[in-house]
This record gives structure tokens, sequence and C-alpha cells, in this order.
């Protein structure tokens, strides 16, 4: 089994390494160009990634104001990954509706 955290985007104009990018810190990005390459630097820290999503939460509760990121989202990341497991296990394709729930 593979323990790989990068993740690689390729397009016409540039290639987006993350190495590694699913840590908790020290995640870097390197974006490849024509003209050279860059490392962007995040205006906060990886280690602080969710530090924002959990504060407006908490906020929102407290303040009983609309959250920023419903609760549907998750269910449908939720989904999406169960498809994903599916997928792997089946060694095929599943179709997915817009929510993520299997078709």
């Amino acid at each position: 089994v593979a323990n790989k955290k990068r993740i690689d985007l390729w397009g016409s104009k540039a290639v987006a390494v993350l190495d590694p990018a699913t840590e908790y810190f020290g995640n870097r990005l390197t974006l490849s160009t024509a003209e050279g390459d860059e490392m962007p630097t995040p205006s906060k820290p990886s280690e602080q990634q969710f530090t924002g999503e959990i504060d407006h939460f908490s906020q929102a509760v407290r303040d009983g104001v609309p959250i920023l990121t419903p609760a549907e989202m998750g269910l449908r990341d939720m989904h999406l990954l169960e498809a994903i497991y599916i997928s792997a296990e089946r060694g095929e394709w599943v179709e997915v509706n817009p929510d993520g729930t299997l078709r």
C-alpha cells in the first residue's frame, strides 16, 4: 500500500505540485511554468488550515448566524468517499448523483 501524500495538477500553462498535500503541517505548493518555478507563501501555516472553520462554526452557534459551510456539504463529501471505496472494491467507475449518493 502506497503512502502517497502528493497531488499533481497538470494544465496547459502550468503544473502545480502539492507535496506533501494532506498533512496537518508542512504542506508545500510548487507552481511550474515556462518562466520557472514558484513556491507561493500561504497566508497561514498549514497547521492552522482548519482554525478559521472551527472559529466560524463556534461563532455561528454562539451568535445564531448561518454557517458558511452547511452540513449538507460534509454529507455529500462522505457520500463521495463511500463511492470511491465502492469503485475501488468493484474495480470500476460508479455513477453518483449531484448530492454524491450512488445512482
